[in-house]
């Protein structure tokens, strides 16, 4: 969502419902879109609704299920998800940093993902993984003949 624009960006953030920090997601998907890359911290919420995810069927999914994933997500908070700056010598509890490939049309085509990584890294440690990725997102984009999108 962070490289949408109008209709689409603000279609998208209005499925999050009154209980949605709206000007708190503005501020993290300007912040993605600005840097490149998305980090996200652990929280018991985020692990809660990713467990509930992973339970749904991928067709013919029960009411209770389907309410599982709709409670879960409602006590995700964007408190600290996706945190705006990085300091070296702090420690992080990483769930996933991702960074897109973009397609010829400078949208994202595919998304590359580390998961599962150490627990408790230092800032300095997570920048390196971050560096990685995103020189490996650099690279499939080329490969692919995508183009990435110029800043505005």
């Amino acid at each position: 969502m962070a490289w949408s624009e109008g209709r689409e960006r603000d279609k998208w953030i209005g499925r999050g419902g009154e209980a949605l920090d709206r000007a708190l997601l503005e501020q993290a998907i300007s912040r993605v879109r600005d840097r490149g890359w998305s980090l996200v911290l652990r929280s018991d919420a985020q692990v809660r609704f990713e467990g509930a995810v992973a339970r749904l069927p991928l067709t013919g999914a029960t009411g209770d299920l389907a309410s599982d994933v709709t409670e879960a997500a409602r006590a995700l908070s964007l408190e600290g998800y996706e945190p705006a700056e990085i300091e070296p010598a702090a420690t992080y509890d990483v769930r996933i940093i991702t960074a897109p490939v973009f397609g010829e049309d400078s949208q994202p085509a595919l998304l590359l993902s580390l998961y599962q990584l150490p627990r408790q890294l230092s800032g300095a440690t997570v920048e390196q993984y971050r560096n990685r990725l995103m020189t490996a997102a650099e690279r499939v984009t080329a490969r692919l003949g995508g183009c990435t999108p110029t800043a505005t």
